[in-house]
């Protein structure tokens, strides 16, 4: 098994990294790891005896890199790839393509899926053709995932960050109190965790401050790589509220049990996170937790494993600072509480356990022996229809420019929904429209004739989602009579302008601007396979449910203002 990261240093994915990497062997793989270059990561597989190779990647397409991987993989003759991080998963996935192999890519975080991301919609349209599953550590991360229209999500599972809950357990530990000379009564507030912006140290910083300014006798320290112009921003901040001479900075802390079992209270500040590793850890040391509001309610609950404020909020950090230091009764009931959830949800056995499953449950199933294109278009058809569905959304995706067709006019007395035909897409949306919003609605075709029935397929889908289309009879668009209030929700583009010159009206709409992922263009299921009539269906109701959502709470502004 073949392991790739994009990263060097230390941090969460990287310990994911080498322990997933140290465990595959137990699983009967014989790991490799491939990295960019020296560092922490190389450290820890050379203490893992993981066999490594370093190959230098620089740039944003390194052929050399992609070239050197190919060929490490068909020398040691890899039967598996497993990535970490979006770079990895594209560098692997293009390799596995290329060379035949199963190739499982995990994301550990936000920054991976950010819509800032260059090019995203391609790298991840390289990760859907290539990859055999796409893994998230948390369930916010999955849905951020499944939102990128390129990417399947039947592809996406969740499986959470392990540990092992047996090296992190509570023990007595005052050398960092002895080594920072601080007195036994003070309050020693920790931070794990490399500095970075989505850390947001500086809110720690104004938590300190607070905390000082109270009378508490408060001091934080801060664990985590700091050779960087933002950790100087930082201690000039510090400086700027007065409180340098009580932060200390440790820079890259190794013994993570030691520094967590050392401190008082554990403080994340941050601003995003994914499954943060520190967290995971302080739990399983019994170490109080205080939080943002950032991500990190996967793995713990405020008043049940930890207090938790919200984003950016100094004061009730504080606030939550002070009221675990006063409560010795409190402190126990969470740090029990947290252990107790590690132990069962979040241990390194767990982890590898779901990582092996996956593995041998994928093994399992016949291979396919169609070319590439074969393969990747079998794959879409129950998600798009077939080629002429995914060509299309592939040729919108890529020239855009239709995306303001997703605002919603001032005035809306009644909602139209639009297809060619009128006996699935627009027929389905309808009754759906009915049962979620209170507005008046209707449907029509643009090529049909009044008075036929609903598509049995679809009808019998709708059923299936509790709606009843046994009565609806199509309405040919030279049989509709419009009004000026009508807002014309289609299905393709190409409706659009129809609708436009046939009803002389600028209050058109494309529904996959409200599904999730948002799509330009949803295919006709008319003569597609049954799993892609019911994934049209569904998604049809589910983009229905958004865009009343949406003009329900037009409707709430609007009172309001009247």
């Amino acid at each position: 098994m073949l392991h790739i990261i994009d990263t060097t240093g230390p941090g969460g994915a990287e310990t994911i990294f080498t322990q997933l990497a140290a465990h595959s062997r137990t699983l009967g793989y014989r790991p490799i790891a491939i990295i960019r270059g020296p560092g922490w990561v190389q450290q820890e597989l050379e203490r893992l005896a993981i066999e490594t190779h370093i190959i230098d990647c620089k740039g944003s397409f390194n052929l050399t890199f992609l070239r050197a991987l190919i060929n490490i993989i068909r020398k040691e003759q890899v039967q598996l790839i497993q990535s970490h991080l979006l770079g990895s998963a594209v560098y692997a996935g293009l390799a596995g393509l290329l060379t035949r192999t199963p190739v499982y890519a995990t994301f550990h975080g936000l920054v991976d899926v950010s819509e800032k991301e260059r090019l995203r919609w391609a790298k991840f349209l390289i990760i859907q053709l290539a990859s055999t599953q796409v893994i998230a550590v948390t369930d916010q991360l999955r849905e951020m995932l499944m939102s990128i229209s390129t990417l399947s999500a039947k592809k996406v599972k969740v499986i959470p960050n392990g540990i092992d809950v047996g090296h992190y357990a509570k023990a007595s530990n005052d050398a960092l109190r002895r080594q920072l000379e601080l007195p036994s009564s003070a309050l020693l507030v920790g931070c794990l965790g490399n500095v970075r912006s989505a850390k947001n140290y500086n809110l720690a910083i104004e938590t300190l401050a607070i905390l000082r300014e109270a009378g508490t006798d408060a001091h934080l320290v801060i664990a985590g790589d700091d050779k960087n112009a933002l950790a100087e921003r930082h201690r000039e901040y510090a400086r700027e509220k007065g409180m340098a001479e009580h932060i200390t900075w440790l820079g890259f802390w190794r013994d993570a049990k030691g520094f967590l079992n050392g401190i008082d209270i554990f403080l994340l500040s941050s601003s995003s996170e994914g499954q943060p590793l520190a967290v995971t850890q302080a739990m399983a040391t019994e170490t109080p937790i205080v939080a943002t509001r950032c991500g990190v309610e996967e793995l713990v609950t405020h008043q049940k494993t930890a207090l938790i404020a919200p984003p950016d909020d100094a004061t009730q950090l504080a606030s939550h600072i002070k009221q675990l230091a006063d409560s010795p009764r409190l402190r126990a009931e969470l740090t029990t509480a947290a252990r107790r959830e590690v132990q069962d949800h979040h241990s390194l056995g767990a982890m590898v356990n779901a990582y092996d499953a996956m593995y041998q449950s994928d093994h399992k199933r016949p291979a396919n022996k169609g070319g590439l294109l074969e393969r990747y278009f079998l794959l879409m058809a129950d998600e798009y229809g077939g080629k002429k569905g995914y060509l299309r959304n592939f040729w919108h995706q890529l020239t855009g420019g239709l995306r303001n067709l997703g605002r919603l006019p001032d005035e809306i007395e009644r909602v139209v929904f639009v297809c060619k035909g009128n006996v699935c897409r627009s027929a389905a949306a309808e009754y759906a429209f009915r049962n979620c919003c209170a507005l008046p609605t209707a449907s029509i075709g643009l090529d049909t004739d009044t008075g036929k029935a609903a598509n049995p397929r679809i009808a019998h889908v709708a059923r299936t989602m509790g709606m009843d289309m046994s009565g609806h009879l199509t309405t040919a668009k030279d049989d509709f009579i419009a009004r000026s209030t009508d807002l014309f929700v289609c299905m393709e583009p190409i409706h659009v302008a129809q609708v436009k010159d046939t009803y002389k009206t600028r209050n058109v709409i494309l529904l996959g601007l409200f599904g999730e992922p948002k799509r330009i263009y949803i295919h006709d299921p008319y003569a597609s396979t049954d799993a892609y009539a019911q994934f049209c269906t569904n998604y049809i109701c589910n983009a229905v449910r958004n865009l009343a959502d949406r003009l329900d709470k037009r409707t709430v502004l609007s009172r309001a203002t009247d």
